[in-house]
């Protein structure tokens, strides 16, 4: 493996786990945002916050920006995540998601 300096995919090895260490967190890309949802300074600064505290958790985090409650189904279970956090959706959205997922919102 060394001789052909082998790199073992990260994405692999978390979904051979039991937990993944992957929180996963979904922007609402509302049309306020005019294409630019993750500019928006309210957005960058919890992003930067959260970052900080996933990683001294030793967990990681993955950023989707959708409006689309489907996609952010998809999103999670794809990627096997031990947690959600949902910027800017509503109340209905929120309890849409906890219906049809497994991951803590």
């Amino acid at each position: 493996m060394e001789e052909r300096q082998y790199i073992p995919s990260m994405a692999g090895i978390l979904l051979a786990q039991n937990s993944s260490r992957i929180i996963g967190v979904v922007v609402n890309d509302h049309e306020k945002y005019e294409t630019h949802t993750l500019e928006n300074v309210f957005i960058v600064s919890s992003l930067n916050s959260l970052s900080t505290e996933l990683e001294k958790n030793g967990q990681f985090m993955m950023v989707k920006k959708t409006t689309d409650p489907e996609k952010i189904i998809k999103f999670a279970s794809m990627w096997n995540m031990d947690g959600l956090v949902l910027i800017g959706f509503c109340d209905q959205d929120y309890m849409y998601l906890r219906s049809h997922m497994r991951i803590s919102c």
